[in-house]
């Protein structure tokens, strides 16, 4: 049994997630985009974002349960039975948790959104959320291919 997401997400360190690459840049494309908002004027048009990345998030979450599913029903049991011993395999699991989570708050806060009148700064803070989903999807499918990658070496050096 892996741990509970909390247990990971201390394992794995609050530090490591606030300080990560993923987390800095949705800060940075955040202030470029209130920057942008307010002192350059462009106009973020926050029906059509919201709604296509809500919808976009939902994809996401589809996409990551699969994943999952997939990586049970493939992976060989040693296979699996050394990721845990590596102590790999719960930080594999933060990783589909913390990622589905993300896009499941993205949802969530979307259709917040889409349903009541609120201020500007909510929108910016669903923006921010959608932004680190974004990045934090593009580790995590980096991840499922280094998972394949070790798996096809692993069986081949058990079969080779």
């Amino acid at each position: 049994m892996t741990d509970g997401f909390w247990q990971s997400a201390r394992k794995y360190g609050f530090t490591n997630i606030f300080t990560d690459l993923d987390f800095v840049l949705s800060l940075v494309f955040l202030l470029a985009s209130i920057i942008g908002e307010y002192a350059v004027g462009w106009p973020i048009v926050n029906n059509k974002i919201v709604n296509l990345s809500t919808t976009l998030s939902f994809s996401l979450i589809a996409f990551i349960l699969t994943g999952l599913a997939v990586l049970a029903s493939f992976s060989d049991s040693d296979f699996l039975k050394l990721l845990k011993n590596l102590d790999i395999y719960s930080e594999i699991m933060f990783s589909f948790q913390f990622t589905l989570y993300l896009a499941m708050t993205v949802a969530i806060v979307g259709i917040i959104i889409q349903s009541y009148s609120l201020p500007q700064w909510f929108f910016f803070i669903f923006l921010f959320f959608f932004i680190y989903m974004f990045f934090s999807l593009t580790r995590f499918v980096r991840l499922i291919v280094e998972l394949g990658e070790k798996q096809a070496e692993f069986e081949e050096a058990k079969t080779g």
